[in-house]
């Protein structure tokens, strides 16, 4: 991986000044009396640069003619070790040569770079344009963003009162704007986690942002051991929705693990991340730590979040487990099967056969009993009579539209709106009869 400085040259009168970068700690890194802002960013951030970093100094035919060799001789005389090379790019006078500048840029950038960016001198519609590069260059090309940079030499006035001040005097600000850009990656975070429940992106962004305050602090900052156990939970628990672990998430710890945390957390230390956290705790309000009710609640999740297979297959065994935790009956079959497990098989089998039994025009006879029902047809009678008779049709559709997607839709297929549409009323039809 190479790393790569990226600048512009313009064609004004560059006065000599002393760029300071304020640090975190008491003090400021500064650069003393030098014309270009590149050679104060450069010595600052890229003063180790090996023969495989670059440092690309983006100009127009009159910037480079102006001042490219006077910026080489300043960053030799001050013994930077770098290379620099000119970019050329054209003098913009409409949409096309945005475009070509883009190109260019995309052109010149390398799979893996880690860029820095200076926009000090750039045109007035470049720092748009490379907020939407960098982007594209992420996923493109898989670079890594090191710092964005404005050495903000406005602020100490007109040209002509700068040019009175002495230059011991003229210190002029380099404002970092990486924080600004970061937002773009909170947003894109944000946004597929509240549309698809995928908290990969927003996991990976919190444990990016907690793990330097942790290592300062030795893990007692209290917001940043809340956060990574916040991610590590929600990660946990949207990978058990989507690949349907129904049993872990029966015994899933959603308050402990996520919504009490939550109460601890300082929203100012991650400002992008509020609209995230009121979603989650309007999401998991009604989740209990080891519950089977939290089956139809990860349901909920599937429909808020598009996970329309998932959520028949929860339902239809979050019917069943409710069911088996309700029904006394069933325990007796336990006492004659050895493995819990294969109880655990049993119980299950023996209340989906009778659901389905009990479904259609006409229920089965008793005579007609097979498998598990004919091998305890008194669970099966105990278990009958307290079924909701109500559930009876929403089992057999759930069972139905299930299927229809396990197939591929090849077989009584259904449009995909009202896949949708039956897996939120069969939702709130379940949940009725069985959350109360």
């Amino acid at each position: 991986m190479a790393r790569l400085f990226i600048s512009f040259l313009g064609t004004g009168n560059y006065l000599p000044c002393n760029y300071c970068l304020p640090d975190e700690g008491d003090g400021a890194r500064r650069v003393d009396n030098v014309r270009f802002v590149q050679t104060a960013l450069l010595g600052l951030h890229c003063a180790d640069f090996g023969p495989e970093d670059r440092a690309l100094i983006a100009c127009t035919p009159q910037a480079r003619e102006k001042h490219l060799e006077a910026l080489r001789h300043e960053l030799e005389a001050r013994g930077w070790p770098g290379r620099v090379e000119a970019l050329p790019i054209p003098e913009p006078g409409g949409t096309d040569d945005a475009w070509e500048i883009f190109r260019i840029f995309n052109d010149a950038i390398h799979e893996g770079d880690a860029i820095t960016f200076d926009i000090t001198h750039s045109f007035r519609f470049l720092p748009l344009l490379f907020t939407v590069l960098i982007q594209y260059l992420k996923v493109t090309k898989d670079i890594r963003l090191e710092g964005v940079y404005y050495g903000a030499f406005e602020r100490l006035g007109p040209p002509r009162q700068v040019e009175a001040m002495p230059v011991e005097e003229r210190d002029a600000p380099i404002m970092d704007m990486t924080p600004f850009l970061g937002l773009f990656d909170w947003s894109v975070g944000i946004d597929r986690f509240l549309r698809s429940g995928q908290p990969d992106d927003l996991n990976r962004l919190v444990q990016q942002e907690v793990q330097p305050v942790l290592r300062e602090t030795r893990g007692k900052n209290e917001t940043a051991r809340a956060l990574r156990g916040i991610a590590q939970g929600l990660t946990e628990l949207a990978e058990g929705i989507d690949t349907v672990r129904g049993q872990g998430l029966t015994e899933f710890e959603a308050r402990r693990r996520i919504l009490e945390p939550l109460q601890r957390v300082q929203t100012d230390v991650l400002p992008p991340l509020q609209p995230v956290l009121e979603r989650l705790s309007e999401d998991l309000a009604l989740w209990e730590d080891q519950s089977p009710e939290n089956l139809l609640h990860a349901v909920g999740w599937c429909i808020r979040h598009g996970q329309t297979q998932q959520g028949y297959t929860l339902l239809r065994e979050g019917i069943l487990t409710l069911l088996d935790r309700r029904i006394p009956e069933l325990d007796g079959i336990d006492a004659e099967v050895a493995s819990p497990m294969t109880a655990r098989q049993t119980r299950r089998e023996l209340l989906s056969k009778l659901l389905n039994v009990l479904g259609g025009k006409e229920p089965r006879p008793e005579s007609e009993w097979q498998g598990e029902l004919a091998d305890y047809p008194e669970v099966a009678r105990a278990a009958r009579e307290r079924i909701p008779k109500a559930l009876v049709p929403c089992y057999e559709r759930i069972t139905q539209l299930r299927n229809d997607i396990n197939h591929g839709g090849f077989i009584q297929p259904s449009k995909a709106k009202s896949l949708r549409e039956e897996l939120q009323r069969l939702h709130q039809e379940v949940s009725a009869l069985l959350l109360c």
